[in-house]
């Protein structure tokens, strides 16, 4: 088992393996520590930021390499932006991600990697570490405009690392094929009147250019569009709807879409609840909202992408910060409250 967490002590990162094979008498095994502290950074470097403000805080695992971006702060676009050209124009660093190598348990090895641009969405398919990062574009416009760019960097079997080519696309990385050939992206494009227009795009790679598939437009009518996954070939977005009057509930949708190669982002399904909430995971044909502190959790049957359905909802203790799946039973790790659980078939708790 790997554990990573943050000591607030000695402003670390500490990345530890325990060996389970006797459960009841487990051995620690290798460790390694990572300065992982940035700015404001009141989560330990592992915790997603929001907008623009903050950027960073992924942990992913693909095979043995644990892959460790630390959180970030920053004041505004405008300053984000400035800092982020300057630096890059200086050839300094902006960034940074570490690559914990765990093959050896007793004998962890780490490697920094340095970004002359500061990273965002931190996503790791295959051998390949894709992230979002944005350039100032000058505008005669009252609002402050970005060029977004998909930054990759290459994990190679010696441990060394070489950056690809940045390739200019249509808003924020989502996620990409594991062979590279296909990526998703999310825009968020403001008109002069300040209405947003939301769109969820793929896009085919070749080289360092991005030729536009498809795209899907989302009404921005008090809407945002709070999560995408792609599993299975398919997109699950959801888009969250918020009102101004007292007397109207937020409502939250969710629009499957077919992701084939030849499919262009056909609709294939769609379900909306009541309430606020967010996509947790699609896994085993269920997908999962947290619906907020103490709220639950709510589970759709998405098995038929033409017609989710809603399985259960119930309450869960404190907040749930992940959840995964083992031989049909559903763990929600969450804090101080322990690890919850549930049947998968059922969705009813155990």
């Amino acid at each position: 088992i790997t554990v990573v967490s943050y000591d607030g002590n000695d402003g670390l990162t500490h990345v530890q393996l325990f060996d389970f094979t006797h459960p009841l008498a487990p051995v620690a095994r290798g460790t390694a520590e990572l300065p992982m502290v940035g700015g404001f950074d009141y989560y330990g470097g592992l915790y997603r930021g929001w907008g623009y403000y903050g950027y960073g805080g992924e942990v992913e695992l693909a095979g043995t390499r644990l892959i460790l971006h630390p959180y970030s702060y920053y004041y505004g676009p405008e300053v984000d932006i400035a800092y982020a050209a300057t630096r890059a124009a200086e050839g300094t660093e902006v960034d940074r991600f570490w690559v914990v190598d765990l093959a050896n348990p007793d004998a962890l090895t780490v490697t920094r990697v340095p970004l002359a641009r500061m990273a965002s969405n931190l996503v790791t398919r295959g051998d390949t570490v894709y992230y979002t990062y944005w350039l100032p574009v000058d505008v005669d416009s009252p609002y402050s405009w970005a060029a977004y760019y998909l930054g990759r960097v290459v994990l190679n079997n010696d441990g060394s690392t070489t950056e690809l080519a940045g390739v200019n696309t249509p808003g924020s990385f989502v996620d990409a094929r594991a062979d590279g050939s296909t990526i998703f992206t999310v825009d968020y494009s403001y008109n002069n009147d300040g209405v947003v227009t939301q769109s969820l795009n793929s896009l085919a790679l070749s080289g360092s250019h991005a030729q536009l598939l498809a795209r899907v437009e989302f009404s921005s009518d008090n809407n945002y569009l709070s999560s995408v996954e792609w599993v299975d070939e398919q997109l699950y977005a959801v888009t969250q709807r918020w009102s101004w009057d007292c007397g109207s509930l937020p409502t939250m949708s969710l629009t499957i879409l077919d992701a084939a190669p030849t499919a262009h982002l056909r609709e294939l399904g769609h379900a909306a609840v009541n309430g606020y909430g967010y996509l947790m995971s699609v896994t085993a044909g269920r997908a999962f909202f947290n619906m907020g502190w103490g709220e639950g959790l709510m589970v759709l049957d998405v098995s038929n992408p033409g017609l989710p359905a809603l399985m259960n909802t119930f309450r869960t203790q404190g907040y749930p910060v992940s959840l995964t799946v083992h031989d049909e039973v559903v763990y929600l790790p969450s804090g101080y409250y322990g690890v919850q659980r549930f049947a998968l078939a059922s969705a009813q708790p155990l």
